[in-house]
């Protein structure tokens, strides 16, 4: 590595940061659309829109890209964009990174709620509320589901 650029592509705006997987860099731009870009090369490999306004970072599992998008929870497939599925939630997921723990993508809300989606099909499978202003991502681990609540000032288990 020289420090001198390889490549680089014009965005519209970038919301999330890009996150590179298997070769191919994601990322997210402001028009709520999720990019997948040759990580040597840079050449475009598919674009796709989730809906609403991009509010969340990508994360990946099982060949597929997790999307949270302002009240769109999207799973995409990794090598063609197509949506697999999508969840509406009830408030805004800014800044929120997805988590898959028991089958299930858990993905919270800034307005307090915690989300668990089958991964499978994209069915609602719990919700939980009255957390407060959840401004930190999920974690998984254990069997357990963890997010912090700076409104409530605590970290609550689940």
């Amino acid at each position: 590595m020289t420090g001198a650029g390889r490549w680089n592509t014009t965005t519209s705006g970038l919301w999330s940061a890009a996150a590179e997987h298997d070769g191919v860099v994601y990322w997210a731009s402001t028009t709520a659309n999720v990019h997948a870009n040759n990580a040597r090369t840079g050449a475009v490999l598919w674009s796709t829109n989730v809906g609403g306004v991009q509010g969340g970072t990508l994360s990946f599992h099982n060949g597929t890209v997790l999307a949270a998008a302002k009240t769109h929870l999207a799973c995409l497939d990794s090598s063609s964009g197509v949506i697999i599925w999508s969840s509406v939630t009830a408030g805004e997921m800014t800044g929120q990174r997805p988590a898959v723990q028991n089958g299930n993508v858990i993905v919270a809300d800034n307005s307090g709620n915690v989300y668990a989606v089958n991964f499978g099909t994209g069915a609602r499978a719990w919700t939980a509320a009255g957390y407060g202003d959840i401004d930190s991502n999920v974690a998984v681990g254990g069997g357990r589901v963890y997010l912090g609540s700076l409104g409530e000032k605590n970290v609550t288990a689940f």
